[in-house]
């Protein structure tokens, strides 16, 4: 905020206020990553694109969108954001499709006029006031829930993705539309079923027993890439904020939340959770693919494009007229 007139009477008091805002915000930040997630304790977007996904009965699709992708990404990534918006992002609006970024803030504060650039030059990031890191992944996939139910809940269906995720948006509306025939209340993913914690205390997904003590999780989805129906989007919100957290973000979201909310989780291998050939022809009859390069990403998007390997043959159509000419 910006006072004119005078301004040495102000600026101790504002000062002091801006001091108590600054401890309130890292105090805030210490007890997320250390307590319960409740209902009384909501996430605030400094940045908010919040009429991103408005519209109206005058748009050709109507009110609502097909769907609405979030990808999670580190505050870092924005070569990766660019090459998500330029490569398969770059189709949703003529598949009545969302794409949007949602980040963390720099403790530091050193990235935050380059993320509100970013911001004024695309509209499409989303910041949540809580420290970007992969610790933080759990509450920042209930702020995206949180930023849905708010801000965006006119879309038939959604989709959480990493930001190193290739997603063949064609494939995944066909897939969410037929599969919305016979059930109206589904995730759609990899689906993983009477999965053990890892105890291995060396292990990026170490659960402890005083984290989880039962012997396997719930049935989840692999966090790498989901989708789910627009019907379980505000049971699946509130229910997240209520339970004892789980460091990891899939588990928790897809496994301990959506228990008991009558959600049935359906199980497509075209969702990886691995890395695939990063190849037109390897994307084309599938839904995603996981560590994707951004390289990797343009080269996927630019064989699906031009439709130059004949993928029943292998054939490069575009090298063999070249080949082929005088």
């Amino acid at each position: 905020m910006y006072f004119s007139g005078t301004r040495f009477g102000l600026e101790s008091s504002l000062n002091h206020i801006a001091d108590i805002g600054k401890s309130a915000r890292i105090s805030n930040r210490k007890l997320r990553t250390s307590q319960m997630h409740t209902a009384e304790t909501p996430f605030s977007f400094p940045i908010n694109p919040y009429l991103t996904c408005a519209r109206n009965s005058s748009y050709q699709d109507g009110d609502n969108w097909e769907l609405v992708v979030v990808v999670i990404s580190a505050l870092s990534h924005f070569i990766r954001r660019n090459a998500i918006r330029n490569t398969w992002g770059s189709i949703g609006s003529s598949l009545n499709t969302k794409v949007v970024f949602l980040v963390g803030e720099d403790p530091t504060g050193r990235m935050q006029s380059h993320i509100e650039k970013e911001s004024d030059l695309f509209g499409d990031v989303i910041q949540v006031e809580l420290r970007d890191s992969y610790d933080n992944l759990t509450y920042k996939s209930i702020a995206m829930l949180q930023w849905i139910h708010d801000y965006c809940e006119n879309s038939n269906f959604y989709m959480k993705a990493d930001d190193d995720v290739y997603a063949n948006l064609e494939n995944i509306l066909n897939r969410l539309n037929s599969t919305s025939l016979t059930n109206q209340r589904f995730l759609l993913c990899h689906v993983f079923k009477d999965a053990p914690p890892n105890r291995n205390i060396h292990s990026k997904w170490f659960t402890s027993y005083e984290e989880y003590s039962s012997e396997y999780f719930p049935t989840y989805c692999s966090g790498t890439a989901y989708a789910f129906s627009a019907p379980i989007l505000s049971d699946l919100y509130q229910s997240s904020k209520y339970f004892k957290l789980l460091r990891m973000e899939d588990v928790y979201i897809t496994g301990v939340a959506a228990k008991g909310q009558d959600i049935t989780h359906i199980h497509d291998g075209g969702f990886s959770f691995v890395k695939r050939e990063p190849s037109g022809c390897a994307f084309n009859e599938t839904l995603t693919g996981h560590e994707m390069t951004v390289k990797q990403m343009f080269i996927i998007f630019a064989q699906l494009q031009s439709k130059e390997i004949d993928c029943v043959t292998g054939v490069n159509k575009y090298l063999e007229r070249v080949e082929n000419m005088d």
